[in-house]
């Protein structure tokens, strides 16, 4: 094709690229009332308006998608998605991107403007020590209750795992294990399918029955007869401690039963470094 000037425009036939597309498609939309006769609303202001309160009133994405089933319901006239995500397919290509940074507690990165990426040499803040949390927190209603340990507060870093309840939480799941108690024990399906999918300890993989609707497992090294596990619960009740030093291990152990329920961390600490080992080595023999 030749324009009066003799030059010649090259693909003339192909239409709108990407771009236009998306623009055009946002016009028509714009066009498109809310329903036949509506002049307040387009099918895109409306959607655009209803995205603003969900984003202003904090309404989850489910909670969005039922409310527009629910207009859909009251209006079938009505142009607008039955969705979260068709919501988004529509308002995407209006050019309202957003960009994630970091969040800093001091808020420093919220003024990026004035961060220039340059290293930092000054010597950072002196850190707060616990007693000095403890009293800018003095008064508060909702506070951490580890503040209440009388340790707590002189920890350097309180955000770390505490030791003395991850020592617990480790005699717990020997002592569940030892005694196969239901919900304590670390032995159990889940696991032997682990190690199925590891490879190792053949004789411990789970084994299908013949009927194919269950499993069954072979015993462990560890696992103890009701006999033994008599004899293990035996030496911590009858165990002849001084008083204040954890002498009241005896009456959680519930020899009947075979457990051991109900112990404090500084039992637990004290089961784990002066009995345990008694007691495995008195019911194994």
């Amino acid at each position: 094709m030749f324009d009066c000037t003799g030059r010649r425009f090259q693909n003339v036939e192909v239409g709108p690229n990407a771009e236009a597309k998306k623009f055009y498609r946002l016009v028509e939309e714009g066009k498109k009332p809310l329903y036949p006769g509506c002049t307040n609303f387009s099918m895109l202001s409306f959607i655009i308006r209803l995205y603003r309160l969900k984003c202003v009133h904090g309404i989850t994405e489910s909670g969005f998608s039922d409310l527009l089933i629910l207009i859909k319901e009251a209006f079938p006239e009505a142009n607008v998605p039955i969705s979260f995500t068709a919501t988004k397919n529509i308002i995407k290509d209006l050019g309202l991107d957003y960009q994630k940074i970091h969040a800093c507690p001091n808020s420093c990165m919220f003024d990026k403007k004035n961060f220039n990426g340059a290293i930092e040499t000054r010597q950072s803040a002196e850190p707060l020590t616990g007693t000095e949390v403890e009293q800018l927190l003095f008064g508060y209603k909702n506070q951490s209750i580890f503040f209440d340990l009388p340790y707590w507060k002189n920890n350097p870093l309180r955000h770390n795992l505490d030791v003395m309840h991850i020592e617990k939480n480790i005699c717990d799941s020997i002592l569940g294990t030892l005694l196969n108690i239901s919900g304590k024990s670390k032995d159990h399906l889940a696991a032997r399918f682990d190690l199925q999918e590891m490879g190792i300890r053949k004789s411990l993989h789970p084994m299908e029955s013949a009927d194919g609707k269950s499993y069954e497992i072979n015993a462990a090294l560890f696992d103890m007869s009701n006999k033994e596990k008599d004899i293990f619960c035996k030496v911590l009740k009858n165990a002849k401690l001084p008083y204040g030093c954890a002498s009241n291990i005896s009456r959680y152990v519930h020899t009947n039963e075979g457990k051991i329920l109900g112990y404090k961390s500084h039992d637990a600490h004290f089961i784990l470094h002066y009995l345990l080992q008694f007691a495995v080595k008195k019911s194994v023999n």
